[in-house]
């Protein structure tokens, strides 16, 4: 069972991160950092598919996510096609005005 609770652990910790990671890749994009945004947002596709992983997990112990995986997917093909535009402006709104908004809502796991 302690590896759930690290697991749980790592998910909290990375919920309450995300609308920060968010808001820093907008930042960069809009400083023209463009390659200090393209790693936050590498980092941020990664942690992306790690929570569509851990909800069938999750699932399995009894526990319950509340988001909607088709969102995070939805996140992800909107982010791959303002990045292969390189519409920086289209990206940068879409952390701010759609990502860091969900985040901000979705429910840490009571341990």
């Amino acid at each position: 069972m302690t590896d759930l609770q690290e697991v749980i652990a790592s998910y909290n910790e990375y919920i309450y991160n995300i609308p920060h990671g968010a808001q820093y890749i907008a930042e960069q994009l809009a400083d023209g950092k463009h390659d200090d945004a393209l790693l936050a947002v590498q980092d941020f596709s990664e942690g992306m598919i790690w929570l569509m992983e851990l909800k069938p997990l999750l699932k399995e112990h009894n526990i319950e996510l509340n988001f909607p995986i088709e969102q995070i997917q939805m996140f992800l093909t909107e982010i791959n096609e303002g990045l292969s535009k390189k519409d920086w402006v289209l990206v940068a709104d879409l952390f701010v005005y759609e990502i860091k908004p969900f985040f901000e809502e979705q429910v840490q796991i009571i341990q």
